[in-house]
């Protein structure tokens, strides 16, 4: 009989630690796992478990089953083993748990399988759906030999805890009946709202369009550590750009992908006039331009359907009719259940979150903290608006997995656990990849864009989270002397880095008289000169 001394040295270790309860399975799947206080009954037939929410265990002699928790799973969006150290979920969206237990040779279900779930509002029990029979092995490509149930989205806080709980009207022994049960912590962060503002752009008398935001919205929190999106349409915008632009005459309907850059720069000062003052790329509202479909853009390798600034508030995209292709009944169909355009804007929306493209059909600019090759990394997904739960190792006839990273050009796309963590860590306030700042920590950060051959500066309160060092630099000239101040560029993933920009230097707290812009007009080779009096007041 242990201590009940070890109650309060449980909650500590718990809380530093995001685990506890009953042993079994392997030893990683162990990790973080610690033995809870109990009771034994005077009569030795049964043994109650002293957790926030406790419970009890019927006990009895040995079974010599090989009954035991294998693992247990969160899939929020992505698939997260439930005692390991980088699992992160976000509150007040729905988690489906999935608990494998496995035994020795196959045999009938337990008498009870349930899970208590503590929080602010105390203890809530949900019973664990059967498979029916325990298996001996464990099935990653479906719920089938798993135990499984849906916690709702209200019990899903900072500080919630789980008790995952098997127990048998038979009994077991003592330590059988340890390893039929888990105690962990929900590994939640608080809720995250995001706003984003649809902008139809205008093209030759048309303008681009989303059909249901809602619909959009819904697909969004499917797919990223949000707990809810605002989406609504604005006024329509008509990026100079498109106006001034020769070549849709010369191939109607067909733009270069330097317009594009062009127009995703317009979008954002748009976007920052629309936005007002704000802190920071992270926090501010979003801005989703949409164009029309008598618009195309064209690379040197094809057609461009989306671009963002990572790190940025500003993404293009093409207009989105639907977001779900209802034909597609299993995730496992030969195409996926998601429209192609919806995917497009979650993609597009994942750089904003400062993810830059996996490595997977083809990108040149990978970013390292998604898996190597570029898909889900041998984990689950679950979609929880149309209920299907599907394994990353399922193969399609060529022998090839099915599914691909969100931030991939390959397969079929969802968010790996790795890119869900990414995210959430950027979008909750964490450390940014590079180039980043926070409100206060830059004085006075400059915007510097091309309009054709004209260039020009405008002061801004931020820039993207993530910058790129340029060959370029600012000089700047003031009463004091001549200071060379460094030039970034906004990323867009796959693009030249010295293309059409926009770049962005920061004056610090020098009070200039006369700025020049020297290493980026590939044109002319000429440096571009402005006086204070030219930029001071945009």
């Amino acid at each position: 009989m242990h201590s009940r001394g070890l109650v309060v040295l449980l909650g500590l270790l718990l809380s530093a630690c995001g685990g506890g309860g009953g042993g079994g399975g392997s030893p990683a799947a162990n990790q973080g796992q610690l033995q809870s206080d109990k009771t034994i009954s005077g009569d030795g037939r049964s043994q109650q478990i002293n957790a926030t929410c406790p419970f009890t265990q019927v006990l009895s002699a040995a079974r010599n089953d090989g009954r035991r928790i294998d693992r247990v799973s969160w899939v929020q969006t992505a698939e997260f083993d439930a005692s390991a150290t980088n699992a992160q979920l976000i509150a007040n969206k729905p988690v489906l748990a999935r608990v494998d237990l496995l035994t020795t040779s196959a045999s009938a279900s337990p008498s009870r399988a349930y899970m208590l779930v503590s929080n602010a509002g105390g203890c809530t029990r949900i019973a664990l759906t059967s498979p029916g029979s325990i298996p001996t092995a464990v099935d990653r490509q479906t719920l089938n030999s798993a135990y499984y149930a849906t916690i709702p989205a209200n019990l899903i806080e900072p500080g919630s805890a789980v008790a995952v709980v098997f127990d048998d009207d038979q009994g077991r022994s003592e330590a059988e009946a340890d390893r039929t049960y888990r105690l962990l912590r929900l590994p939640v962060k608080s809720s995250l709202t995001e706003t984003i503002r649809v902008i139809p752009l205008t093209y030759k008398g048309q303008n681009g369009f989303v059909t249901n935001n809602a619909d959009l919205a819904d697909l969004m929190v499917r797919l990223h550590p949000i707990t809810a999106f605002t989406l609504k349409t604005e006024a329509a915008f008509a990026p100079p750009s498109l106006n001034q632009s020769v070549l849709g005459f010369l191939t109607p309907g067909q733009e270069s992908f330097l317009t594009m850059q062009a127009v995703l720069s317009e979008l954002d000062d748009e976007c920052a006039r629309r936005n007002g003052a704000q802190n920071s790329a992270r926090t501010a509202p979003k801005c989703l331009g949409v164009f029309p479909n008598n618009l195309t853009f064209r690379s040197a390798t094809g057609q461009v359907v989306g671009i963002a600034y990572v790190g940025g508030v500003s993404m293009l995209a093409q207009s989105v009719s639907a977001t779900d292709d209802f034909a597609e009944i299993s995730a496992y169909g030969a195409n996926h259940w998601l429209n192609f355009r919806a995917l497009t804007v979650a993609h597009e929306y994942g750089h904003l979150l400062n993810l830059n493209h996996a490595a997977c059909g083809g990108p040149t600019d990978t970013d390292p903290r998604l898996y190597p090759d570029g898909r889900l990394g041998g984990g689950a997904g679950y979609d929880t608006t149309r209920k299907f739960y599907f394994s990353s190792q399922r193969l399609n006839g060529s022998g090839q997995p099915q599914f691909g990273d969100l931030m991939s050009y390959c397969a079929k796309e969802w968010s790996s656990d790795r890119g869900y963590v990414a995210a959430l860590n950027y979008r909750a306030g964490g450390s940014a990849r590079m180039g980043t700042q926070e409100a206060g920590s830059r004085s006075q950060w400059l915007k510097i864009t091309r309009q054709g051959e004209r260039w020009q500066l405008r002061p801004v309160d931020f820039t993207p989270s993530t910058l790129r060092v340029t060959n370029a630099s600012l000089q700047v000239t003031a009463a004091n002397g001549i200071t060379a101040v460094p030039v970034y560029s906004a990323v867009i993933a796959d693009a030249p880095e010295l293309t059409q920009g926009p770049f962005f230097a920061d004056l610090g707290d020098l009070n200039a008289l006369q700025l020049t812009l020297l290493g980026v007009d590939s044109v002319s080779g000429l440096p571009i000169t402005w006086s204070a009096q030219e930029w001071i007041k945009r």
